[in-house]
């Protein structure tokens, strides 16, 4: 995506992106995007990797259609325990997103 979509996408929905931390080995974008579909439009995934190995850092950013939805995957998905790690889930503040 152009640095002028990007920003469209951003102005366009204050805060519908999350921040998804703890996350389990092998629950990659494809395993992130099927999951949280169940919410809601998730339009863009970036789950973060080693530059050396390509290996998941354990953390990820995603976006959904809506401030609604955003704010309803940070309250369920807060704690929530998967592969035996509990996961950290929070609405970022628009103030705090940065491409």
């Amino acid at each position: 995506l152009s640095k002028q979509h990007k920003r469209i996408l951003i102005d366009k929905n204050i805060q519908n992106i999350i921040y998804l931390g703890h996350i389990p080995n092998g629950f990659y974008e494809y395993e992130m995007r099927k999951f949280f579909s169940q919410f809601g439009k998730v339009t863009r995934v970036k789950l973060f990797r080693s530059r050396k190995t390509n290996n998941s850092k354990g953390y990820a950013y995603l976006q959904f259609e809506t401030e609604e939805v955003a704010k309803v995957v940070s309250e369920a998905m807060n704690g929530y325990m998967m592969d035996n790690k509990q996961l950290v889930c929070h609405v970022v503040e628009k103030e705090k997103i940065h491409y």
